[in-house]
């Protein structure tokens, strides 16, 4: 008999998996709103280089600064909308808020940090509330998803002047086939949309945001509900999360459109993935009741859990426990809100899987 090496390693480490906070250092537990819950996470770096975690909670916005993790303190609120929904990303000193219970986007200057902050007032009034946004950063654009608007699911915002945001186009059926948006993600001219009921992921030219058209539409084989995109830094990878029980998270050489190609899949405990971001060599997964997940994607052929912090005990196939995770802060905490019991501040060992590659020869068989 022969086995490879290569999977004797990766025995030995999937069968550390399901031991719990491995890897990982809880800095802190910040819960002050345990009353009302929370909702995702992003992250702030202000010019200073001071750091902020962004916490949603069911009716504001919460700013903690992170920057000397010994001293962790929240610095100011942002009140919106009482939903159960919120999301935020920033774009220079400003960030950008999106709520189910709202039907515009919440516009706030940081700049003031730590001090304060100031809203400086709310842009759209879309035909239905949105679930999501997403900036590309580096074409100024912000792309806002809302719930079940058919006609027209992801609208393109020009940030050219942050404070008075331009709608210059829109995904509708002219852009190509398809009915349902759920979360995106943009860079280089290409708008990736995870298109939920319709189980598949839409890839779109937005080198031009007032005609975005169609480059190619992957349909994901015995798929759930299409939840989550993102793209590796070189734009050689994609992974997707499907927030369906049982359904993995898979990452796809996208390097030919024409032959996007499965590499390989992974799913913890619980059975039921959230969100999943690239960060250099590794997938950092908001995991529901099995917390926060490291893989290392370095051999994206092989994808190893290597850590993993557990913000709720047991393991159940529901949506809740750690909703949001953002691992891009610059001192390298990872920021991960849980849904009862509010912000996690981790920091990671950044350890990669023990790869072996060779032959085992069973000394009868040869």
């Amino acid at each position: 008999m022969k086995l490879p090496l290569s999977a004797l390693a990766l025995l030995v480490l999937v069968s550390l998996a399901g031991a719990q906070n491995y890897n990982t250092t809880l800095i802190a537990n910040i819960d002050d709103y345990s009353q009302t819950g929370y909702t995702d996470c992003w992250g702030y770096t202000a010019p200073d280089g001071r750091e902020y975690a962004l916490i949603g909670v069911n009716a504001l916005v919460s700013i903690l600064d992170v920057t000397d993790p010994a001293n962790i303190t929240e610095v100011a609120t942002v009140p919106f909308v009482n939903a159960g929904w919120y999301d935020m990303k920033t774009y220079q000193h400003y960030m950008y808020v999106s709520s189910e219970g709202s039907h515009s986007i919440r516009i706030v200057d940081l700049s003031g940090l730590p001090g304060s902050v100031s809203v400086v007032g709310d842009y759209g009034n879309f035909a239905t509330t949105l679930h999501n946004v997403y900036i590309d950063t580096s074409a100024a654009l912000l792309y806002a998803v809302e719930d079940f608007h058919f006609s027209k699911p992801v609208t393109i915002i020009s940030l050219a002047d942050p404070e008075n945001p331009v709608e210059v186009g829109a995904l509708t059926p002219a852009s190509g086939p398809g009915t349902d948006a759920h979360d995106v993600f943009a860079r280089g001219g290409r708008l990736y949309v995870a298109e939920g009921i319709n189980q598949t992921i839409g890839i779109f030219d937005v080198s031009d945001p007032s005609l975005p058209s169609l480059l190619q539409r992957l349909s994901i084989p015995n798929a759930g509900y299409v939840h989550n995109v993102w793209v590796s830094a070189d734009d050689h990878y994609m992974v997707t999360t499907e927030e369906t029980a049982g359904k993995t998270i898979k990452v796809w050489d996208i390097q030919d459109l024409n032959n996007i190609t499965l590499l390989d899949e992974y799913l913890g405990e619980n059975q039921l993935a959230h969100n999943a971001y690239f960060r250099g060599d590794y997938l950092f997964i908001s995991h529901y009741y099995s917390g926060l997940k490291i893989v290392d994607v370095s051999d994206p052929t092989h994808l190893v859990e290597v850590g993993n912090y557990d913000t709720i005990e047991g393991s159940n196939p529901s949506t809740f426990g750690n909703w949001g995770v953002y691992p891009f802060a610059s001192n390298g905490l990872i920021y991960v809100n849980d849904m009862a019991s509010g912000a996690y501040i981790v920091s990671f060992n950044n350890v990669l899987a023990y790869r072996v590659r060779g032959v085992v020869k069973d000394a009868q068989s040869g």
